[in-house]
């Protein structure tokens, strides 16, 4: 955050530098780097927090990149979005495993939810295999929750 601010400062101050080329594509690279920490930081967070923090994921990325214009960076943060979004569902389910027998129909139907909102989002998605393995046993295990 103080590299884009401070960069931005930097190209009012002195828009026709030699060395605003420089500093626009340190700005840019900023703002992909606090979309992909936030996802980072996601994934070395508590299972029972990270979809929270899955979910700063999301604001993150609507902040920040609308100031991408390398395609590489767009296309890097759009994946980072994806992956998120699959993260989402695999979250779900594992904490639906860890729950307790009370809580555990609830975290399955949720992970069903989100794997409903990942596939509406990314039908054709790297990740569509295993969040469909994540599904079916979702399915399977509220079955079997349902029938005592």
């Amino acid at each position: 955050e103080d590299v884009i601010r401070v960069g931005n400062i930097f190209l009012n101050r002195y828009a026709d530098s030699k060395f605003s080329a420089d500093i626009t594509n340190t700005i840019e690279n900023a703002h992909y780097k606090s979309i992909s920490s936030s996802y980072k930081s996601a994934m070395v967070s508590p299972l029972k927090e990270r979809n929270d923090i899955l979910d700063e994921v999301f604001d993150v990325f609507e902040v920040h990149h609308e100031y991408l214009t390398d395609g590489k960076l767009m296309q890097n943060a759009a994946e980072v979005k994806e992956q998120a979004k699959f993260e989402v569902v695999r979250t779900n389910f594992l904490q639906a495993q860890n729950a307790e027998t009370k809580d555990k129909k609830k975290k399955y139907v949720e992970t069903i939810q989100a794997y409903t909102d990942f596939i509406n989002t990314y039908s054709d998605s790297k990740y569509n295999k295993e969040a469909l393995k994540y599904y079916n046993a979702s399915q399977k295990n509220i079955k079997k929750l349902s029938n005592g």
